[in-house]
């Protein structure tokens, strides 16, 4: 399904944001580096398919998680749907996907840092 998503967005665009590098896919979506025109940036764009059971959840969790501003989390800036996908915009962060960086050992003092700042975000979510 994703490759499906990949193919018909070729357009290169989603609503006002130009679709630039596409950086992952997986679990049925995919995700690109995109650039935000009006606000001259670079933001994440998540592109889910409409017929992806998870549209509607994601949908009202997105629009949840943009009331959310907390330093440690990459905010939603936008929703925009279009006649195949829903695409979730956010900040644009660069560096190592979190994934690779469990993958590794950790100093415990490190650990116990983003473990708080992890709480953090999570409290400042909640609110």
């Amino acid at each position: 399904m994703a490759a499906g998503i990949q193919s018909s967005v070729r357009r290169e665009q989603v609503g006002r944001y130009q679709l630039e590098d596409l950086v992952a896919e997986s679990d049925h979506c995919v995700i690109w580096r995109a650039y935000d025109p009006s606000l001259k940036r670079p933001v994440g764009a998540r592109l889910v398919p409409l017929d992806d059971a998870r549209v509607d959840d994601l949908r009202d969790a997105a629009r949840n998680a943009s009331r959310v501003d907390e330093h440690q989390l990459a905010r939603v800036l936008d929703v925009v749907e279009t006649d195949e996908s829903l695409a979730i915009i956010t900040e644009w962060v660069s560096g190592r996907p979190w994934g690779e960086l469990l993958s590794e050992p950790w100093d415990p003092r490190d650990a116990t840092v983003v473990a708080y700042e992890v709480a953090r975000a999570l409290a400042a979510a909640h609110r």
